[in-house]
């Protein structure tokens, strides 16, 4: 069970396989808010458990008395969204009379490439160098074991997820897939598709820094001024698929050049 921001995510796995999953994201009410509200994410968190779990439990085919342990998101996170996962986590091992486990879902993150198809037919072996990027996070982490990390570099700012977010509002765009609209950072890629990634050239961030950390506040205002200086073209359609993609492309080789 995972809440630890805005999406309610579920998945039920035997041994490294996943038998079945599902999410409920939270894009309407994001967009109300302009971004992720704790309280109302919490809310919306109560509004969709239920269902996303009996969701997968019909998905996968199993009966609910065949569950040995129940795993959730105990942190980082945002603390209203990570309780009401804790709290349906507790009383679903309790119904059932089997263990409840905490897991950190940045370690989650970390070990994920040992679940995809392609790497696991290869083998990804410890140790090895993970980057998580993503909404609330951006750092890079030397995994030796499964319970043995060490971060080598993070954010001093802003996540690259965040920024993503915060670029597609400066730009006010938005994007919609399958009739429900998509968060910022989503609707920046999709934009971003459509435009010119040499319009304008933004520094990519710390390129003279001899560290494995990561910045994006530069970047960001970087496209706060090119938005404010064009004012004769800035609601044009042309500009805000350039400016997306020049951001997307150097935002990415930020997260490259740090890594390597």
């Amino acid at each position: 069970i995972e809440t630890s921001c805005d999406d309610t995510a579920v998945a039920l796995l035997r041994g490294g396989t996943v038998l079945a999953d599902a999410v409920s994201s939270q894009w309407d009410t994001v967009e109300e808010w302009g971004g992720v509200h704790p309280m109302m994410a919490a809310r919306d968190h109560r509004t969709n458990i239920g269902p996303v779990m009996d969701t997968v439990l019909a998905r996968s085919g199993i009966t609910a008395n065949e569950i040995d342990a129940v795993a959730v998101t105990t942190g980082p996170g945002l603390a209203p969204c990570l309780r009401v996962g804790l709290e349906s986590a507790r009383q679903k091992a309790l119904e059932l009379g089997v263990p409840i486990i905490g897991v950190n879902h940045l370690v989650g993150h970390s070990l994920m490439s040992r679940f995809t198809s392609e790497l696991k037919k290869k083998g990804c072996r410890f140790p090895y160098l993970a980057l998580i990027a993503s909404g609330g996070h951006c750092c890079t982490v030397i995994v030796k074991s499964v319970d043995e990390y060490h971060m080598i570099g993070t954010t001093t700012d802003d996540s690259v997820g965040e920024v993503f977010d915060k670029v597609a509002r400066l730009l006010n765009i938005s994007y919609e897939k399958d009739g429900e609209s998509a968060h910022g950072g989503a609707a920046l890629e999709e934009w971003a598709k459509l435009g010119n990634e040499n319009y304008v050239l933004f520094t990519v961030p710390k390129l003279k820094v001899r560290d494995c950390n990561f910045s994006f506040s530069g970047l960001k205002s970087a496209v706060a001024r090119k938005v404010e200086e064009s004012e004769d073209v800035q609601k044009e359609e042309w500009f805000k698929q350039d400016v997306a993609a020049c951001f997307q492309a150097t935002a990415f080789e930020h997260l490259v050049q740090r890594t390597r």
